[in-house]
């Protein structure tokens, strides 16, 4: 409700209307949130979700206070009228418009503390009150709450910028963020209800990959153990502890080569590897072996670097479509606004469509690939649309695109045709928004299935500091949309997007197509694929 659009056009106004500081206040919040999240996932990991649970309570009241005292120190300044508030109009005095910037540093710094305590430790006490083999199924049904609730906020802001003047003015903005707020503490007591105990455990517990020997059987027992087979291979497990052949820090922490080789040498000829043949090293050898705890280890750090890369370049545009369609669009709260209603709705639409492709033997990291390339080339077309209408209009009806909002005339005189253009614009900003976020149930699904749980925490935490490189670019945003405007920054954003794609091809032979249950373990694709080849052949011959 108040923390997209809203919060946005409410910093560029009340700040000196400057797309830069709009970039540097989101960063404010991601430098926060990065130096919090990873000793606040370390700390849960070892303690517990349930007292950081409680820790986020208590930042987000704190972090709810000073944003209600940055509001209203405007207000006390200045009053709550109109006439220097809106985007027509300047943002008061230049004292004032710096004092109100430091506020606002405050309060996003302590937005920044809550979501760095909150955000990774209560995602990995979700992952591990999941069954391992349902993960994309219940990370759906998270994404798809979170996208009604987000739903919900944009059409709550529509009927209170419609009952009052639905101008860009100080006293409506203000008024959609008090509300917003509201809700904000009622998620604050929510946390304080997080239990440990709640937790599934081996139930929950991380898979494993391993090579398929020819004549092996053999499979992961739940707690570690290895069900006798007739052949070689490597059977490793990770248990509800992170103990096992793989052990705490394959999934979790940078492996050197020596950690490898003990995996290996214990996969190979260890005295409870029943799996081996006496006296050998298994079909597969040492060498394998090594090779195995690679691809096994690779999973979660491929997945942390396509997210990085993803991140940084939404970061960048994030926070000024709304400027852009206030701005060059000339769009009213309420339109702007409703543009965010039908975000969640492409969202929920995409991402089922998304689950659905990867449950039917398509493949999570192929769904992946396939959408977010959806997504690269769906902004892609919007930066050309942009550009074509700016060009064509000669009167200069489509906007100045320089970021400033000087070209105000927010009554709009370019009637049906600018309105036309502003529709394709947004069915283009919909798909491209949909089809880069929609896999969010996957790519977690996938994640949290190669980290075992002892290690979620600080995985998640990771994560954050992902999230905080999306508020970091927003720097680079700011200051590329003063200086070149917006067409241009959402270009960069979308080749950012592209090389994204690259990194999920990586993950492609790694990720097996279907999701395993705890206790199983699967082939790489890449292996599969040769095993199948090799009975094609057999049944040729």
């Amino acid at each position: 409700m108040g923390f997209g659009a809203a919060l946005s056009a409410y910093l560029f106004i009340s700040t000196g209307r400057s797309n830069l500081r709009v970039g540097l206040l989101e960063s404010a919040m991601g430098l926060t949130k990065l130096l919090t999240a990873l000793p606040m996932g370390d700390l849960a990991d070892k303690h517990g979700r349930e007292p950081v649970g409680k820790l986020g309570a208590f930042a987000y009241t704190a972090a709810t206070a000073m944003t209600v005292y940055a509001i209203a120190a405007r207000t006390l300044a200045q009053g709550s009228s109109s006439g220097g508030g809106d985007v027509g109009g300047g943002s008061g005095g230049s004292g004032d418009a710096e004092y109100l910037f430091w506020l606002w540093v405050a309060a996003l710094c302590l937005w920044g503390f809550g979501k760095g305590v909150v955000d990774g430790p209560v995602l990995a006490l979700f992952a591990d009150s999941v069954a391992t083999g349902n993960r994309t199924k219940y990370y759906f049904y998270l994404y798809a709450v979170w996208w009604v609730g987000a739903l919900a906020g944009p059409l709550a802001a529509v009927c209170i910028f419609l009952s009052l003047s639905n101008d860009w003015t100080f006293a409506e903005l203000a008024t959609v963020l008090y509300v917003a707020l509201a809700f904000k503490l009622a998620n604050a007591f929510q946390l304080c209800f997080l239990r440990d105990s709640d937790a599934l455990g081996e139930e929950a517990a991380a898979v494993s990959v391993a090579p398929t020997a020819p004549n092996s059987t053999a499979r992961v027992g739940g707690g570690g153990g290895v069900d006798e087979g007739s052949g070689g291979g490597f059977v490793g497990s990770v248990g509800d502890d992170g103990s096992g052949p793989l052990g705490n820090r394959l999934l979790g922490d940078a492996v050197g080569e020596d950690e490898l080789a003990k995996i290996a040498e214990f996969s190979a000829g260890g005295a409870d590897n029943k799996g081996v043949e006496e006296g050998g090293e298994g079909e597969w050898g040492k060498e394998g072996e090594v090779e195995v705890g690679r691809r096994q280890g690779r999973v979660p750090r491929l997945v942390f670097a396509a997210s990085l890369v993803s991140k940084l370049g939404s970061g960048m545009t994030v926070k000024f479509f709304p400027l852009f369609f206030m701005l060059d669009c000339r769009m009213s709260p309420a339109a702007v606004q409703g543009v965010y209603v039908g975000v969640p709705l492409a969202m929920l639409a995409a991402g089922k469509l998304a689950e659905r492709l990867a449950s039917r033997s398509f493949g999570r990291a192929q769904a992946i690939v396939l959408f977010k390339s959806a997504g690269a080339a769906s902004l892609l077309v919007f930066v050309w649309l942009q550009r074509s209408f700016q060009s064509n209009s000669s009167d200069g009806s489509g906007g100045d695109d320089d970021g400033s909002g000087d070209d105000d005339d927010t009554g709009g005189g370019g009637g049906s045709t600018l309105l036309a253009q502003n529709l394709l614009l947004v069915v283009f900003f919909l798909l491209s928004t949909a089809f880069t976020d929609a896999t969010f149930p996957l790519e977690e699904s996938i994640l949290m299935d190669f980290v075992p749980p002892n290690r979620r925490g600080r995985w998640k935490s990771l994560e954050s500091v992902a999230q905080a490189g999306w508020c970091g670019s927003a720097v680079v945003g700011g200051y590329l949309v003063d200086r070149n405007g917006y067409s241009s920054t959402f270009l960069v954003t979308a080749v950012v997007q592209a090389l994204a794609v690259l990194i999920w091809v990586a993950l492609l032979p790694l990720v097996p197509k279907e999701e395993q249950r705890a206790g199983e373990t699967q082939p790489p694709v890449r292996e599969v694929k040769e095993e199948e080849e090799e009975e094609e052949e057999e049944e040729e011959e």
